[in-house]
Order: C-alpha cells, then structure tokens, then sequence
C-alpha cells in the first residue's frame, strides 16, 4: 500500500490516494458525481480527483448509472468490466473517459415544439433530429406540458435504443441508435366555443377555434388554455393505447372519451340584450359583439371560468362581472340592477335590462303582519 499509504510505523495513518483524472467531456449531461465521494462536477472539464483503491459509483442528471461505475486498482489504475469498451475508455491508465454512444432523438413528429431530457440536455427543439451522447441508462422525457413517463426510453450497454413492448403505437426505434417518438394523431375541436382561439399549455401556440386541429400527441396529461386563462375542467390525457380521457365531472361539456377527437362543446348560455338595440355590448376577454338587434336572444358557448364579463358601452358605461362554475351555474359578482340571470327550463338566460334596480317580487301581508 505504499503508493496510496503513508505513516508505517509513525503515529499519524495518512491517506494519499492516486491521482485519478475523470473525463466526461464526450456526454451531453452538464454533470456528475461520484456518489458520496464528490459533490456535483462539470462535465465540460476534466476533473482531477485524489481515490483510493475501491469501486466508485458514477450518478449523472437522470440517476445512478450502474454501467458507468468503475474501480481504482491498488496500483492506481482505473478498471471497468471489459463489456464497457463501447463507451468506457482508460482502462490500466490514470484516467477513466466516459464516451457514450451516439444516440439520435428524433421528436419531429410531435406537436410539442421543444423537449428535454431531465438532468441531462437543455431544452431542445423538436424541429430536427438531436445527437447526443449518452451513456447506457434509463432517460426520463420532459415537454412543456411535464414529464413524459410513457416516453422514458433506455440506452442498453450495447448502445441500442430500448423501451417496452406497450409503446410500440407511439415511439420507434427500438434496437437502434435512433430514438424517435411518433405520437398519436388527436383532434381537438372546440368549434363550438364562443372562445376564438385556444392553447394547449406548453404544446401548441394559439390555434383558432374555427376549425378542428389535428395534433401529434404523446400519452401524457394536456391543459386547456382559452382567453380568459386555464380551463382546469377541460383538461384532458392521451391514454396508452392513443384514445382520450378526462373528468367524469365534465362529461356537460366535453365529449370524444374513448375516441381519438375531443369535442370542446362548453354550455349553452342565452344573451338577451333587446333592451339595448343601438348599444354595443361585448362579452369579455374573448370581445365578442352581442347581437342587440335580433328577434332571439344570441346563444354563446362558454366553459367554466372566472372573471368573464358584460360590457354595456352606453352613454353610462356599465360592466357586470361573473363566473361559469364547473356545473354551469352563473355567478354574479355583485346583485347588478341591469342583469338578470335565470334559468328557462334547461336553459341559463342572461338578460340585460334598462331598469335602474333589480325588481323585486311583493311583499307577503302575512309574512309581514304583526300580531294574530
């Protein structure tokens, strides 16, 4: 033990350890560590590190990397099971060089315009195929809706791509270097809302609502955004096997469960604003002119949301503010004088009203008598 002990027959043991040089360079993961040996080390340099003869552990941004751990002979050199070769390197030297392997991951398919693989890339654009170098381990996939369980892939020790059976309908590429995630073909069609434009958070950029999209969809849980922000209840998943899913609560306004095309339908409220025919009043965030001059009141398609509101542009600019609840109720935001919400039959109205205060039904003598 010479080469790494000093201090036979002193009173002070002192642990020299070898001069090791650990060079991942080559990978694309920002970092690693030897587990309780360092703290977390940037790849983009070689690192210099004093061992002792023992087995080090390799972790990196996705996990433990079992492939990658490596020993330190007691003659100071690095070992490594010889099945390594393809992306080890600096056996019998004093340096220990992680190559990977050169793996391609091809999201062009999808609709989502960026991914990353966590701990290990920065975000990357799914506009082209990206080359990384990756040691063999378990990648855990990340789009701008979160991670992606059903798209982790694995990077065997042979430098092949590999996933499980069940994902075969949306990733390709298994025993290759080419990792590529197909998606499924999902529809959303919210021509039906009053709401002009929609976004899938993190997926899509503004699409309008005139007419149905077809999206590339990984298996993954997707939220609903329109004009007046996120539409919790309209959220939806991919499943597995490529058809739709989503709260039993909003089977009012949702349909296509079990299917591959989702319908946005919202509920149907009425808008009667006869008692103002030379006003314009607009149903805000989405700015849509209510018709004042027709002989019905105009039907609008609204999901559940807060903050929605009337504006009355008269010569007295008036606003009523109100909220869709997740069972289709209105709520006011304050008892306004010129609004009157009531249900006809299966119908919610809206009606506005020139009346200076909301009408009141009579009084009833009895409920009011004082005495026998």
């Amino acid at each position: 033990a010479d080469g790494y002990l000093a201090g036979r027959g002193s009173g002070t043991f002192t642990l020299l350890g070898y001069a090791i040089t650990v060079d991942a360079t080559a990978l694309d993961a920002p970092q690693f560590h030897l587990s309780g040996i360092t703290d977390w080390r940037p790849t983009a340099q070689t690192q210099p590190l004093r061992l002792l003869p023992a087995t080090y552990l390799f972790v990196h941004g996705s996990g433990r990397v079992p492939a990658a751990d490596f020993t330190v002979t007691v003659a100071g050199l690095v070992d490594y099971p010889d099945t390594a070769d393809g992306y080890l390197a600096g056996r019998g030297s004093g340096t220990f060089t992680l190559l990977g392997y050169a793996i391609t991951v091809d999201a062009t398919a999808l609709t989502a315009p960026q991914f990353h693989l966590s701990g290990i890339t920065d975000w990357l654009t799914s506009a082209q195929p990206r080359a990384l170098r990756l040691l063999p381990a378990i990648y855990l996939f990340v789009h701008g809706s979160g991670r992606v369980p059903a798209a982790d892939f694995t990077v065997t020790v042979a430098g092949l791509v590999d996933y499980p059976d069940t994902a075969d309908g949306y990733l390709a590429g298994r025993g290759s270097g080419t990792f590529t995630l197909l998606g499924y073909a999902i529809t959303v069609d919210a021509t039906a809302l009053t709401a002009p434009q929609f976004h899938l958070s993190g997926i899509t950029d503004w699409l309008t609502s005139a007419q149905p999209r077809a999206l590339r969809l990984l298996p993954a849980i997707y939220l609903f955004v329109h004009g007046s922000g996120r539409v919790p209840e309209a959220d939806f998943q991919v499943r597995l096997d490529g058809t739709l899913d989503y709260a039993a609560a909003s089977d009012a306004f949702l349909t296509g469960r079990g299917t591959h095309t989702l319908g946005i339908l919202g509920f149907s409220i009425l808008i009667d604003a006869r008692a103002y025919p030379s006003e314009s009043i607009l149903l805000m965030p989405f700015g849509l002119a209510i018709d004042t001059t027709s002989a019905n009141p105009q039907t609008v398609s609204l999901l559940p949301s807060t903050g929605l509101s009337l504006e009355l542009r008269t010569i007295t600019p008036k606003t009523a503010v109100f909220d869709l609840t997740g069972s289709g109720r209105i709520v006011l935001d304050d008892p306004y004088p010129f609004i009157d919400v009531r249900w006809e039959g299966r119908q919610q109205v809206i009606r506005l009203t020139m009346a200076p205060m909301r009408q009141k039904q009579p009084c009833s003598p009895a409920a009011t008598a004082v005495g026998g």
